[in-house]
Formats: C-alpha cells, sequence, structure tokens
C-alpha cells in the first residue's frame, strides 16, 4: 500500500513518548506529502499505526488515529480530492465568465492555482 497524502493546512506530530530518548517533534508544512508506506499494524495498548514517511525522508510510525483525525479535519487530502476540488473550481470559474462576475473568478482561479500546485508538485516529484 503506498497512498500519498498532500498537506493542505500545517501541523505537528510528536514522535514516541516525551520521557524516551526517541522523541521527536515533526512539523509538515502546507505542501508537503504524507506517505503512507505500510498497511495499519496493532501495537499492544497504544492503538493502531501506520507506517509513513515525510516527503522522501525516512519511515516512522504514526498513529492511525492521528491521520484519521487530520483527514477529518481536512488538514491532508488524498489525489482525488484535490481533483474533484480542481473540477468545482473549474466550473465556478466557467460560470463567473458567463455571468461577467469578476470578483467570484478571482476567487476560484486563486483556489484553482493554488489546488493544481499541489499536484504539479507531485508531477515533478514522481508521487
Amino acid at each position: 500500500m503506498q497512498e500519498c497524502l498532500f498537506v493542505v493546512k500545517s501541523f505537528t506530530y510528536e514522535k514516541g513518548s516525551r520521557q524516551c530518548s526517541c522523541h521527536q517533534t515533526i512539523r509538515f508544512e502546507k505542501g508537503d506529502r504524507l506517505h503512507i508506506v505500510q498497511n495499519p499494524y496493532a501495537v499492544a495498548n497504544r492503538g493502531w499505526y501506520v507506517l509513513v514517511r515525510k516527503n522522501e525522508g525516512g519511515a516512522f510510525p504514526m498513529s492511525a488515529q492521528f491521520v484519521q483525525d487530520l483527514y477529518d479535519r481536512r488538514a491532508v487530502s488524498t489525489k482525488m480530492d484535490i481533483q474533484l476540488a480542481l473540477n468545482y473550481h473549474t466550473y465556478k470559474i466557467n460560470q463567473a465568465l458567463e455571468c461577467k462576475d469578476e470578483v467570484s473568478f478571482r476567487t476560484h482561479a486563486r483556489l484553482h492555482a493554488r489546488l493544481s500546485g499541489y499536484l504539479e508538485d507531485s508531477l515533478v516529484k514522481g508521487v
């Protein structure tokens, strides 16, 4: 399983326990990619985890619930989510052109450009 999620809102993830020397805070910025490289696995008394990578970095475990919460809060999006949003904004751009609504046109054109940037970066980086 190789799934790529695109970071659309910045967030941090604390890896490991604060009492452990393995503790690390990992910052994800808008435009980063979160690659899920392994199916979920159970950790006794801790819950479900998935092995992930930030961009092209090394793999580390992340709580599956944390990933789900990120998706629910719309901090990360799938490629299909972005493609659907691009479809919507293309439709709204065309509608604004027909109605000669400059404000709506500018709004949707800006959002379309921002979203298409995620996919363009992924094409360059081979996602």
